[in-house]
């Protein structure tokens, strides 16, 4: 850090500190920022200074620092957490008491004087006017190296440098802006404009002449001049004000001139290596960069900025040229949308706008009045899907030919009109897609489209787009590389429709229009139909069923495939599209689909079909209407005939042919989980837990649930929670409850459990304590109560896991002897009577507590609580507990465990209503007078505070189970 490198570095950070000394108010607020300039500068660590100076601390005290941590940590060890002061600020002290540190500090201290000085002496030559020196530029010039980028993209950033300009300086580059001085006064004029802060130049008395001359550089035939006007404009981009309007304006209207003048000469595509190409491509890259970042602004911006730039941005989009002479190319008009589709096929900018109400608003009022914007893109949607003529491998045969041009990196040179019309379609199907799914936006529908006679409904649009995955008639068939295959029509639609089924409102898809057209390639191989000798593909059904598969995944949309648009739910029919889904399914499956139609579907087919079937059996309503067809039963018939052949499949050795041999079990496989998996989701109803038993395939189904539930794979693509309800049907029956414990799911849950409220099985270190548990049960151990009574609320389940089941007996208990079935759990939560039981749990209290409130609501259910009371005792074991719990005898200990035994007891010994007993709290009371107004005890009866006075003494002894019991 000496010479003349530390005066360039020195000189770039100062020149950083301009807009932070320009935004201050007062010396002491620029002082401020400056001393904490780190805070606030997110390229403070890119600076060759802050480099320099970093390298050179690592240089000089990097060993010494290294040198006193090693002779902490040896000397003291862990010891020194003990200590109030920390490793870091002991070695801190240290270095900073050391001679290497004040050596260090007088070398810097010295050099950055003279350095200051320097600077300071020669102010005008290192930072006047264009005066930034060679090496600055240099570093400038590294920021835009990629030459692809200097083409067809300009950063939004400051250059490196940036001056002040005064008002006799603005008039005098206004006046060599002008179009009639000299083209190396203008240039000259422009790299100075450059150099200065764009939002002040806006600012100033002289903007409107600069803005002539600007636009006219802009205009200019010398690609040079133009290309660094478009530089200034993108650096007044880089921050979002009231001045960037005029700007963005700016450029808008120079596009406005330029497409009037080149719409015309673009009606054989766009060749970049010409010149007038290259501006529009520039200028249109230039635009989509600030759409793309002006949304994140926009709730900075007065309302009129943002109307002004909307207006400005439909008025360019509007724009288009009709040729008068027919044009062997194409007929549809070229317009500044084909230009802004090659930037941005998707339409993001679209997409960002309309993301929120303060920028969607004003769009749509002023889409109402630019309504030509809406009606080109549909009527091209419509030519397109009538014509359905896709270039040949998404390019047409021209591009096959001339299009293939391209620079050294690989890029497009050459791009024909037909690509340029197909990329058009691409970005009006993205703009009407993301148009739909707003109300607002669905109130341009019906439109009425030149050249069409009746208004084009939204249901007629949907219903024209779905022909391109449907009618595979006039498509030409290619084989797709992985690049072509995003821009696919057909993936292009089903993305489209699979959004909007996604929207919460999904009325316009619920039409038997809509679905009837989807649902076409099906009912024509049901019903055997001659389609012309045109069949469609396999990705054509499988777009068909991921588009299914997200219509049903809504409950509107399950109603809707269920009964119809009419959605009569009385009336059975089975015209309705669930009844034939349902249908080709089956036929699928089983192989018995018409032959001279097609080849049998593929399994991947077949799935994705009853993927869909799946979605509606899994409620009651949808179980019902489709039961006629016995999926269950077909499901079941398929697992097993795929579990013969897997087990008859040969092994492959090395010698075989690889081929079939190989893929055949793996695809065997898949299909076995995908069948077991399909037949696992009829266990979301209890009507479906019986059908499934009745097929002999629970044990199966369950394992491959506990499979996925272990890897903690998602239950499907169009379910975003767990096997939660599923496992909770499945442990109401019996049958349910010995599948989910051969499994493994509950001694999973259990180990779970026990690892959150005690410890695990690995012995890896702990580095700090778990927080300190303020609720009974606390977040972590929520979640594994809730698992639990998942499979114990029901009578059932509790019998199959505790009939005759008695309690362990054991002489020891460790503290890493972790419990595997439930009768262990409960041994070790709830009868915790023994000193020996409470001394191997790191955490009493709070296990305990899980463990009685648990069994607090499991024996909400009666007959739970006669069958753990007449194997376990429960009553008496918490008596003993309270009684153990008292001060001489007396007075029970009121502590969180004599609360939840309180509880139970009360509970289980009362039967009634809240008129018929009074259920005591789980806590003391907030007012200090009464801790706890009800008494404690540990012998029955009750006392009479538990009983209402209106029920009496009778209710009392007319409601006690312990008398029951004894009886």
């Amino acid at each position: 850090m000496e010479g003349p490198e530390l005066v360039n570095s020195l000189r770039q950070l100062v020149i950083s500190f301009e807009p932070y000394l320009r935004n201050a108010s007062s010396y002491e607020q620029a002082q401020e920022v400056l001393l904490n300039l780190e805070a606030h500068d997110e390229n403070f660590h890119r600076y060759q200074f802050v480099s320099q100076l970093r390298a050179k601390i690592d240089e000089s005290l990097g060993g010494l620092i290294e040198d006193e941590f090693e002779r902490f940590s040896m000397s003291q060890g862990s010891d020194v957490a003990s200590d109030q002061k920390t490793v870091v600020q002991k070695v801190t002290d240290q270095v900073l008491k050391s001679r290497e540190f004040e050596n260090l500090t007088h070398y810097l201290r010295t050099n950055v004087s003279q350095a200051a000085q320097t600077l300071q002496n020669n102010f005008e030559q290192e930072f006047g006017s264009g005066r930034h020196g060679p090496d600055f530029e240099d570093v400038r010039d590294k920021r835009h190296s990629n030459e692809m980028d200097a083409n067809m993209s300009f950063s939004s950033s400051y250059p490196g440098s940036l001056m002040f300009m005064n008002q006799d300086q603005a008039q005098k580059l206004a006046e060599e802006l002008d179009p009639h001085r000299s083209l190396e006064d203008r240039q000259c004029s422009l790299h100075t404009l450059c150099s200065l802060a764009p939002l002040d130049v806006v600012a100033s008395d002289q903007w409107s002449d600069i803005r002539r001359g600007l636009l006219a550089a802009l205009e200019d035939p010398d690609l040079n001049l133009a290309t660094k006007s478009l530089k200034f404009i993108a650096q007044g981009f880089s921050t979002v004000t009231s001045q960037t309007k005029e700007l963005y304006l700016l450029l808008v209207d120079y596009l406005v001139d330029l497409c009037k003048k080149n719409l015309s000469r673009l009606k054989n595509g766009v060749d970049v290596r010409k010149s007038e190409h290259i501006r529009i491509i520039r200028s249109f890259r230039l635009l989509n960069e600030f759409q793309l970042i002006v949304p994140s602004y926009w709730i900075r911006c007065p309302e009129i900025l943002v109307e002004q730039v909307i207006e400005s941005t439909l008025k360019l989009f509007s724009m288009q040229h009709v040729s008068t002479v027919a044009s062997s190319v194409t007929n549809i008009p070229m317009t500044a949308l084909h230009l802004m589709a090659l930037i941005d096929p998707k339409a993001m900018w679209f997409n960002k706008w309309m993301h929120g109400s303060y920028s969607r608003i004003p769009l749509l009022q002023k889409l109402d009045g630019q309504k030509k914007i809406i009606e080109n893109a549909v009527k091209h949607c419509l030519e397109f899907t009538a014509s359905r003529k896709i270039p040949f491998d998404l390019m047409s045969d021209i591009s096959d030919t001339l299009s293939r041009v391209s620079n050294s990196d690989g890029h497009r040179m050459h791009y024909t009109r037909h690509e340029m019309d197909y990329i058009y379609f691409i970005h009006s199907l993205n703009l009407l897609g993301k148009l739909l799914c707003h109300k607002e936006g669905r109130k341009f529908f019906p439109i009425k489209v030149k050249d069409i006679s009746e208004p084009i409904s939204i249901t007629k649009f949907l219903c024209s787009l779905i022909q391109l995955i449907v009618d595979p008639g006039n498509l030409v068939t290619v084989k797709y590389n992985p690049v072509s295959q995003q821009f696919d029509p057909g993936i292009l639609v089903t993305d489209m429709l699979k959004v909007l089924c996604i929207h919460h409102d999904v009325t316009i898809l619920c039409k038997d229009e809509v679905t009837n057209t989807l649902l076409s390639p099906i009912s024509h191989w049901l019903d055997d139909e001659d389609t012309g000798g045109h069949a469609c593909p396999e990705s054509a059904y499988l777009h068909i069923a991921d588009i299914l598969a997200q219509l049903a995944a809504s409950s509107q949309g399950r109603q809707h495939l269920l009964y119809g648009e009419g959605q009569d739910r009385f009336t059975r029919t089975k015209s309705s599209a669930a009844h034939i889904i349902a249908d080709f399914a089956k036929k699928a499956i089983n192989y018995d689909l018409p032959g001279d139609f097609a080849a049998p579907p593929s399994t991947i087919v077949t799935g994705s079909f009853v993927y869909i079937c799946r979605q509606l059996y899994n409620t009651c309503e949808g179980l019902l209407a489709m039961n006629a067809y016995e999926l269950h039963t077909t499901l079941a018939e398929a697992l097993n005939e795929v579990s013969r052949e897997l087990d008859m499949a040969s092994t492959p050795t090395p010698g075989s042919d690889s081929g079939s041999d190989i893929d055949d079990p793996k695809k065997l496989s898949i299909w076995s989980d995908t069948l077991k998996d399909n037949l696992l989701n009829f266990a979301a109803t209890p009507k479906g837990v019986l059908l499934l038993q009745q097929t002999h395939t629970m044990p199966e189904c369950v394992s491959y649930m506990y499979s996925r539930y272990r890897n903690k794979l998602q239950v499907s693509k169009c379910e975003k929670f767990g096997y939660g309800t599923m496992v909770s049907q499945l442990a109401a029956t019996a049958a349910g409850m010995v599948a989910l414990r051969q499994s493994g799911f509950i001694q999973s849950i259990i180990n779970n459990t026990w690892t959150v409220l005690e410890c695990g099985l690995d012995d890896s270190p702990v580095f700090h304590g778990k927080i300190w548990a303020v609720e009974p049960v606390y977040k972590d151990a929520h979640k594994q109560l809730i698992n639990l009574l998942k499979v114990l609320t029901s009578y059932a389940a509790v019998y199959e896991v505790l009939h005759e089941q008695p309690l362990p007996s054991h002489e020891n208990y460790t503290f890493r002897q972790m419990p595997n079935t439930v009768i262990e759990l409960i041994d070790r939560l709830v009868f915790v009577d023994k000193d020996i039981k409470i001394h191997s749990l790191f955490n009493y209290e709070q296990s305990h507590v899980f463990g009685l409130r648990m069994f607090g609501i499991i024996m909400s259910c009666l007959d739970t609580f006669l069958l753990i009371q007449s194997q376990y005792k429960i009553q008496e074991m918490l008596l003993s507990c309270q009684e153990a719990n008292s001060i001489n005898d007396r007075d029970i200990i009121l502590d969180m465990l004599s609360f939840e035994r309180n509880y139970i007891l009360v509970k289980t010994y009362l039967i009634g209503g809240p008129s018929e007993r009074v259920i005591p709290p789980r806590s003391i009371s907030e007012d200090s007078s009464v801790s706890f107004p009800y008494p404690l005890f540990s012998t029955y009866p009750v006392p009479r505070e538990y009983v209402p006075n209106v029920a009496g003494r009778s209710a009392m002894k007319q409601g006690t189970i312990y008398a029951m019991t004894e009886v």
